[in-house]
């Protein structure tokens, strides 16, 4: 059957990429307007070609098996596939349809713009919008992966530092939240200049910060790690000893530290998360302007 003899009519119409599929695979027709960015090879030379000519060989295989199985139930079915077109990302959602026992049309189209904003609003929804930092629901969800990784594998022990800012709130006072939120953005950069590029750095919200310390992958004892969670907040509190100049404003922001160590005993994130917090308002009662270490 070929494509203009049945449904020249309905492609047409369609502003979407449309191609008519052989039961082996090879394109009988096809129709693509001037504006797609479907393809990574013209569309002057499809004819007859298979998926795998004009696709990568991941997405041939995925509309290999979703043809095959349109053509069994003969009924439509979709699938979501990326290609990296002029070094940019592109999402298309691909429906095929049965028109005969042995031919299938796949309607192509592009929802990169959808697939953008859906991207988007999930790392909204997990980043703090003042920093850009994780927040607080993707900090758990990375304790808890540490918490079963470690279960499953001792030696890939962990830490959880718990920062608090000494005398946010006259800096607030003082200088308006303005310069506040300022200061925080800048705190975030020196906390990330702190640390490795697998550790996480997250803001709980207000004046509070945490650090996911992952182990290095050579770890075989847990102290070196321990030393590694006092060296990063030393960093910390020194880094901090500094002037931070925002708006003209030469400001002074100590902090204080809870550091937590995890072993066999924690099962939760909110658990790691309270005992470093224990651990931090006992770093505060020692005087602030130091760490202190959660000891059970």
């Amino acid at each position: 059957m070929a494509l203009h003899s049945k449904i020249a009519s309905i492609f047409e119409v369609f502003p979407d990429v449309l191609i008519l599929l052989g039961s082996d695979g090879k394109i009988l027709d096809h129709k693509v307007p001037s504006t797609s960015e479907f393809y990574l090879v013209a569309p002057e030379v499809w004819q007859g070609k298979s998926l795998y000519e004009i696709l990568p060989e991941r997405v041939g295989t995925l509309f290999e098996n979703t043809l095959l199985q349109v053509l069994h139930t003969q009924t439509p079915s979709s699938l979501e596939y990326s290609l990296s077109l002029n070094l940019q990302r592109k999402y298309f959602e691909a429906r095929v349809i049965p028109v005969e026992e042995n031919q299938a049309i796949a309607i192509i189209r592009n929802i990169s713009d959808r697939k953008q904003l859906e991207i988007q609003l999930l790392h909204d929804a997990l980043h703090d919008p003042l920093t850009g930092l994780p927040n607080r629901s993707l900090l758990m969800d990375r304790i808890e992966m540490a918490i079963r990784r470690f279960h499953r594998f001792p030696k890939t022990h962990f830490e959880l530092l718990f920062i608090d800012l000494d005398g946010f709130k006259n800096v607030n006072d003082t200088f308006g939240h303005g310069v506040g939120d300022r200061l925080l953005i800048a705190i975030s950069h020196i906390l990330h200049d702190s640390v490795r590029g697998n550790d996480t750095v997250a803001r709980l919200g207000g004046d509070e910060f945490t650090i996911l310390l992952d182990p290095p992958r050579e770890s075989s004892d847990r102290n070196p790690s321990l030393i590694e969670a006092k060296i990063v907040a030393e960093r910390i509190l020194n880094a901090l000893k500094a002037p931070i100049l925002i708006a003209e404003h030469s400001i002074l922001s100590g902090a204080s530290i809870g550091i937590v160590q995890c072993d066999a005993r924690y099962s939760r994130a909110e658990d790691v998360l309270r005992d470093a917090d224990i651990a931090l308002y006992q770093a505060k009662e020692n005087g602030k302007g130091r760490y202190a270490i959660f000891e059970p």
